[in-house]
């Protein structure tokens, strides 16, 4: 695992800045825009309009809930499996979710009605 992560800095530090600089290149260009975008752009309404029936973006607290939850559940499988005796049922089941495969599986299902079902089911009554 050190090699790859080793490997994946060694390659990702020049591609970025390489990266860096073709974007910086690219962005002075200047692009010519036909009448016809000119004349969409300005029909178009502005970025700032908000849509009526569209629900407002979740919270800091549920991205964030989102983000800790994983990482405490592998945290806490962790722990209960070093501090608790091996043939308890609280360390083997915290053991069990707190494996990666799990944690993903409750983390997935967490935003998925978080996140996902919270905003499907404001649309559909508002």
């Amino acid at each position: 695992m050190g090699w790859l992560m080793m490997l994946g800095i060694a390659i990702s530090i020049p591609v970025s800045i390489v990266g860096y600089y073709v974007a910086k290149a690219i962005n002075r260009r200047q692009y010519h825009l036909s009448v016809e975008m000119l004349e969409q752009l300005q029909i178009a309404k502005p970025e700032g309009a908000e849509k009526k029936n569209e629900p407002a973006p979740p919270g800091a607290l549920t991205i964030a809930g989102q983000i800790v939850v994983p990482i405490l559940l592998i945290v806490l499988g962790t722990i209960f499996h070093s501090l608790l005796t091996a043939g308890s049922l609280l360390g083997k089941v915290m053991t069990v979710i707190g494996t990666l495969p799990i944690v993903l599986l409750i983390a997935l299902t967490a935003c998925f009605g978080g996140l996902g079902c919270r905003r499907s089911t404001m649309r559909a009554s508002g």
